[in-house]
């Protein structure tokens, strides 16, 4: 039996939870202004999906990638448990950022992990799907960087790295 793709974009959006210290889209553009820094968005099934776990562990909790982050992003982790619920004001705010930055593939479904960098405005700097075992936290801010730098040459309004 096929799945339509609106049932399943409402079944994928049902899922989606905005981490509780991100409430907004608006909130993170204010922070990235005031910081002068990019924001990293992590589409994540962090409760059960074995990259998105893999990711979190080989990178995320890194001293390396934590220390990158302080200086440089603004980070919203959105995450589509299967195994905690959510607040409606949760949903709502993910169901406008899975709406907004088009992370659904073309059938409706989603490929965890996806990676969003944009600058405060909201334009994609860099989008990334998957994470393969054992990339580590150097060659991730690394792309990070080349993302950032690409963007930066492209765009004045951009602050290099320092």
């Amino acid at each position: 039996m096929k799945t339509s793709f609106c049932t399943a974009l409402a079944l994928t959006l049902a899922a989606l939870t905005l981490h509780a210290d991100n409430s907004s889209w608006e909130k993170l553009q204010a922070e990235a202004r005031a910081q002068k820094k990019l924001v990293f968005m992590n589409f994540t099934g962090s409760d059960w999906c074995p990259r998105c776990i893999q990711f979190q562990r080989e990178v995320e909790s890194s001293a390396y990638f934590q220390a990158y982050a302080k200086s440089n992003l603004v980070i919203a982790k959105v995450d589509f448990p299967r195994f905690y619920p959510q607040s409606p004001e949760q949903h709502d705010a993910n169901v406008n950022l899975a709406v907004q930055f088009k992370i659904l593939n073309p059938d409706g479904s989603v490929g965890f992990p996806i990676f969003l960098l944009t600058d405060a405005d909201g334009k994609d700097i860099g989008r990334w799907q998957g994470y393969p075992p054992g990339l580590g936290p150097t060659n991730f801010v690394a792309a990070l960087e080349a993302a950032r730098t690409n963007a930066a040459a492209k765009s004045p309004a951009i602050a290099t790295p320092k």
